[in-house]
């Protein structure tokens, strides 16, 4: 549980730092592309920056699946931003956050990690709770099928991992990681190339500032999935980031959470020991 904890901890100060670059940051785009740069050369540092492409049993598997998860990964976050201008920011949210129920779908079917009645009735609690923490926005949301996409690649990317993880050589956390981010930023430089876009100081910055815990997350979560079940890491990492980065936005950026948001915290933290028993 250790791991979880640490990757969920991770997961949340990703969304620290974009919030902190918010107003800085002058493409969102740019900044992940330097992310990536900055978790591919962490991974080859934990590499030994020896040869990537080493012949070792199970590296064709880790590459494919890197590649994949590369994809997936940059797919997703031009599908929030894409389901953000068109259906507005609550709609586009509450997507990304139910796309937990992919992982838990295919953990179910793929793998027989059947969950306990307590935790059916803690990941609805999660589902649900992580959706009351959004607030009206006034954008009068429109439903697009570039929604369902949006939760169908977002959920994939992290079932990406538990995939890798069984099938996978856990010697090759690492290049798989590496293949991923590598593949990551080759379609983040197309799409950043593609609308013409230039990085300044701010994107360089924070793009590093995001890298660390982005890759750190990946290593964490690989190492929680082979000690906890799917079940129970999707939904505890996705719902306890939702909860420590609304609690962060109190203590740092001195935001109000509405009496909604705090009985939704309350109902996460009910949902983690139910998930947990």
């Amino acid at each position: 549980m250790v791991n979880l904890a640490i990757c969920t901890v991770l997961c949340s100060m990703i969304s620290i730092v974009m919030r902190l670059g918010r107003n800085r940051v002058s493409s969102t785009l740019n900044m992940m592309a330097v992310n990536y740069v900055t978790c591919i050369l962490v991974a080859g540092a934990l590499m030994g920056f020896g040869n990537p492409l080493s012949r070792t049993d199970g590296l064709g598997l880790a590459l494919g699946m890197g590649l994949v998860n590369g994809f997936l990964y940059v797919a997703s976050f031009l599908l929030l931003q894409y389901n953000i201008q068109k259906s507005g920011v609550v709609l586009a949210s509450v997507y990304s956050r139910i796309s937990l129920i992919v992982p838990l779908i295919g953990s179910i079917f793929l793998y027989h990690e059947i969950p306990t009645v307590c935790q059916w009735i803690g990941f609805a609690v999660c589902v649900v709770a992580s959706v009351a923490m959004n607030e009206k926005d006034g954008s009068g949301g429109k439903f697009s099928l570039a929604l369902p996409l949006l939760l169908l690649t977002d959920g994939a990317a992290s079932i990406t991992a538990k995939i890798f993880n069984e099938a996978g050589n856990p010697a090759l956390s690492t290049n798989f990681l590496f293949y991923t981010f590598f593949a990551a930023l080759l379609y983040c430089v197309i799409a950043s190339i593609a609308q013409k876009q230039r990085p300044n100081g701010w994107d360089l910055l924070y793009g590093v500032l995001l890298g660390l815990p982005n890759y750190f997350t990946s290593h964490f979560l690989l190492k929680a999935l082979s000690e906890v079940p799917a079940v129970v890491v999707y939904p505890t990492r996705g719902v306890a980031s939702i909860a420590l980065i609304a609690l962060a936005g109190v203590l740092l950026f001195k935001e109000r959470l509405s009496m909604r948001q705090w009985i939704s915290i309350f109902a996460i933290a009910a949902a983690l020991v139910l998930l947990n028993l």
